[in-house]
């Protein structure tokens, strides 16, 4: 199984080449809407194989925003997201000291909320936090699967109800919504201690001492319904480590920990589909239709995505019509619940992608994505609780068959940072919202 569609220097390079070398046949494709044109042709009843399948593992470091929590979806089960992460010494600060004669008073995690979230915030969540006892490398590459070592016992636990849109009230100052855990003050003595050492003296001696925290959640007693995945802000400046020490003439003082774009952190997701048979009995169906589900189905961090088949694509071969064909448009219209009947705490994807599959089974973007000019859209439209993805140039290349007809992988555009998902109409004509390619053509002479 693949792990990324492709890395970011190949989606340049590729857009490059897509840009500069187009073939006689893909010119003007797709720039026109088909009832533009004279004597277009129009088709919508080309048979669609669909069915939900896992997605490939997503590269889960440097996300400009941590997903962490858990919910138990009705429709989909359970997903649990959890952070492993540095903390370093800010800036170029080398050989920290506290002062002789300092006193510690505490340890405190502060993550800084990033607004938004995925699912019921009046539900208590708990978050435990543990000290990681196997390194990280920011110049290495982790997914969403990666586990490292940690503690035996936890180091912090909070109990809390998520309020990641409401101000913190600390004394006197108010500052941004952000979740606080205080830290045991045995590990927080052990960290105070390295005052003027050479465990403080730089970051490199720093990681000997504190590899890292695992923050998890630990919410087993979930009902159907119940809790959030929280989106936080990692290198915001209230995203830190705090000791809290009064020097030897009781002045109150704070040293921060932080993570910056030198900090090595990633995200682990787990999703657990067991209790939604509607998707269990896809995943163990064999690849390959016809399939006579009704629905499919996205989940972003790595969760799920859509495998779109086009059994009888022949039937546009010029071999099979007698003629060539110029694919003006090829809009899939992909249906979604009606806007009236969505649960507000559990919105859909806001944009899907298509990845085709070579004869090595490899994924690569759709041309159309790269190409400005395809108008690929892709957007969800909440008024019409629908998206639109139009591949004309893709699709052009499948009936000339410059493209092997491997099928489709209908997936959240960036899986790694939200958690959304939809349930969303099959290729099947008992769906009630059925997907479907609407095709646009011109005879060729």
């Amino acid at each position: 199984m693949l792990r990324a569609l492709v890395p970011a220097a190949l989606f340049i390079a590729s857009l490059l080449a897509f840009s500069s070398c187009k073939k006689e046949s893909d010119i003007g494709l797709g720039l026109q809407p088909g009832d533009d044109l004279l004597n277009a042709q129009f088709t919508d009843t080309l048979t669609l194989w669909t069915k939900t399948e896992r997605d490939d593992s997503v590269r889960t470091d440097k996300s400009t925003v941590c997903v962490l929590g858990s919910n138990n979806d009705p429709l989909f089960g359970k997903t649990q997201a959890s952070l492993y992460s540095q903390f370093l010494i800010p800036g170029s600060l080398q050989n920290i000291n506290f002062g002789a004669g300092s006193t510690l008073d505490s340890m405190v995690l502060m993550l800084k909320y990033d607004f938004d979230f995925y699912g019921d915030t009046n539900t208590q969540q708990t978050f435990v936090v543990y000290q990681m006892t196997e390194s990280i490398n920011k110049d290495s590459s982790y997914y969403e699967s990666d586990v490292k070592t940690i503690g035996p016992s936890p180091i912090g636990t909070v109990t809390f109800t998520p309020r990641p849109r409401t101000n913190v009230i600390i004394g006197n100052d108010t500052l941004p919504p952000h979740l606080r855990i205080t830290i045991d003050p045995a590990f927080a003595a052990t960290i105070f201690a390295l005052s003027g050492q050479t465990g403080l003296s730089n970051n490199e001696n720093f990681l000997q001492n504190l590899k890292g925290l695992y923050i998890a959640p630990n919410n087993p007693a979930q009902s159907p319904g119940q809790g959030a995945l929280l989106y936080f802000s990692p290198k915001d400046t209230l995203t830190r480590l705090s000791l809290f020490y009064r020097e030897s003439n009781n002045t109150a003082k704070v040293f921060s920990f932080v993570i910056n774009n030198q900090t090595a952190y990633f995200g682990n997701y787990q999703h657990d589909y067991s209790s939604s048979s509607a998707i269990t009995s896809q995943l163990n169906t064999t690849t390959g239709g016809p399939y006579s589900f009704t629905e499919t189905h996205v989940h972003s961090l790595a969760g799920l995505r859509t495998r779109i088949e086009f059994p009888f694509l022949s039937r546009l071969y010029e071999s099979n019509l007698g003629y060539k064909i110029a694919i003006n448009k090829a809009e899939l219209l992909i249906k979604t619940d009606a806007p009236s009947s969505a649960d507000p705490n559990l919105p859909p994807n806001t944009r899907y992608l298509l990845a085709s599959l070579n004869d090595e089974g490899e994924q690569q973007l759709l041309i159309d994505f790269l190409v400005p000019a395809s108008n690929f859209d892709g957007n969800y439209d909440p008024d019409a609780g629908e998206y639109r993805i139009n591949m004309a140039i893709y699709f052009q290349r499948l009936i000339n068959g410059t493209e092997p007809n491997t099928g489709l992988l209908l997936k959240e555009i960036v899986p790694n940072n939200n958690a959304r998902r939809s349930v969303i109409g099959s290729g099947s004509p008992l769906s009630a919202g059925q997907m479907k390619l609407r095709i646009t053509y011109t005879r060729v002479n």
